[in-house]
């Protein structure tokens, strides 16, 4: 955000943008429940560069600009809320009903009341309480065999907040047993519902991670997948149908989700919870499980090609001390 600005070379956000933007490529960063990251795609001639500058302002926050920053946040928050003033991102209200009272019932871009107490000095105790060396991953994917981008990313980091290095990011607390068979209406005026189902499940970690992709597959990955075939393609009841997997560590989240109008409402639950039935008694066929899974494995295959997950695999792989091997992942779907 626009409170990481570094040293005199660089007083204002603006100026550090301008930097990263004469490099050309795209820069930004994202926060989720679990981590947050810093990332720049650009082109190898001028990756020294860009190393610098990630190493300067991860180095040296000048944290400015505190109250320009909560005036943002508190903009893209009224963009997640209504005009009855409820919020409408379906993740959080999941996560509320399922784990109530935890880190995954709050809302990443926090609340008015909690962004009013941010100041520098909360900032500062954030950073030095997380932004440490044990609790950092630093990777770059890309370039040619041999080059000496490692060497340049030793150089710029190995340093980096040194005098933190000895001590270890908070161990968040376990969360409790999810507690289902829960419904959430939020009054929202238009035309259709935004409609969501989540069953919780295991996370990335477990042996069963494979199967949930499996899974969302044969529920709507493609126009043959069960969901849109049935509720799309010979009914016409929505325009868009799909299953989702949202893993993280240690739980997670599957999603049905579609929008739905309201003189169909009750056609579609009908025919969504026969389709639901049907694969729970029933299992999947030979077929659309194998369908899926060549299509999983295909998805494996290209993703080396693909140097922004390539890279955020094994940032986080790393982060765990874990092993990255999409071979490995291969072997498991199958």
């Amino acid at each position: 955000g626009s409170e990481m600005c570094i040293r005199d070379r660089f007083p204002g956000y603006t100026r550090l943008a301008s930097e990263f933007e004469w490099l050309g490529g795209d820069w930004n960063a994202a926060t989720g429940h679990e981590q947050t990251e810093y990332a720049y795609a650009g082109i190898e001639r001028t990756s020294t560069e860009a190393i610098e500058l990630f190493a300067e302002f991860l180095e040296r926050p000048r944290l400015a600009d505190v109250d320009v920053e909560r005036a943002i946040i508190l903009r893209e928050l009224e963009g997640e809320t209504n005009e009855f003033g409820h919020n409408t991102d379906l993740d959080l209200h999941a996560a509320r009903m399922l784990w109530p009272g935890t880190a995954l019932a709050r809302p990443i871009l926090g609340t008015p009341e909690t962004l009013a107490r941010i100041d520098r000095d909360a900032l500062r105790a954030w950073r030095d309480r997380h932004y440490v060396p044990r609790n950092l991953a630093v990777y770059a994917a890309g370039g040619e065999d041999g080059d000496d981008t490692l060497d340049r990313l030793a150089r710029a980091f190995d340093g980096h907040r040194a005098g933190f290095a000895r001590r270890r990011p908070r161990t968040p607390a376990a969360l409790p047993e999810p507690r289902g068979g829960r419904v959430r209406w939020v009054e929202h005026s238009d035309n259709e519902y935004d409609v969501r189902l989540t069953f919780p499940c295991s996370g990335e970690t477990s042996p069963d991670a494979a199967v949930h992709e499996v899974l969302v597959r044969i529920l709507s990955d493609g126009f043959c997948a069960r969901l849109p075939r049935r509720l799309r393609e010979e009914l016409g009841l929505v325009y868009d149908v799909g299953a989702h997997i949202a893993h993280l560590t240690d739980v997670g989240m599957l999603d049905v989700h579609a929008t739905v109008r309201l003189d169909q409402f009750e056609t579609f639950f009908r025919e969504l919870y026969r389709e639901l039935h049907a694969l729970a008694t029933y299992g999947p066929g030979r077929e659309e499980t194998a369908r899926s899974v060549l299509r999983a494995a295909v998805d494996l295959e290209l993703a080396p090609d693909d140097p922004e997950r390539v890279a955020a695999r094994v940032a986080w792989d790393g982060l765990h001390g874990r092993p990255t091997s999409f071979a490995a992942d291969r072997a498991r779907l199958e």
